[in-house]
């Protein structure tokens, strides 16, 4: 069993994962 805790660790850390790749996206648009 997960608690809590564990859960909002994990979708934090995907969560950032997606932020990172949205500005990748973002900083290569600009960069054309």
């Amino acid at each position: 069993m997960k608690f809590p805790e564990d859960i909002k660790l994990s979708l934090g850390d995907n969560f950032n994962d997606f932020l990172s790749i949205l500005f990748q996206l973002l900083t290569s648009l600009i960069v054309q």
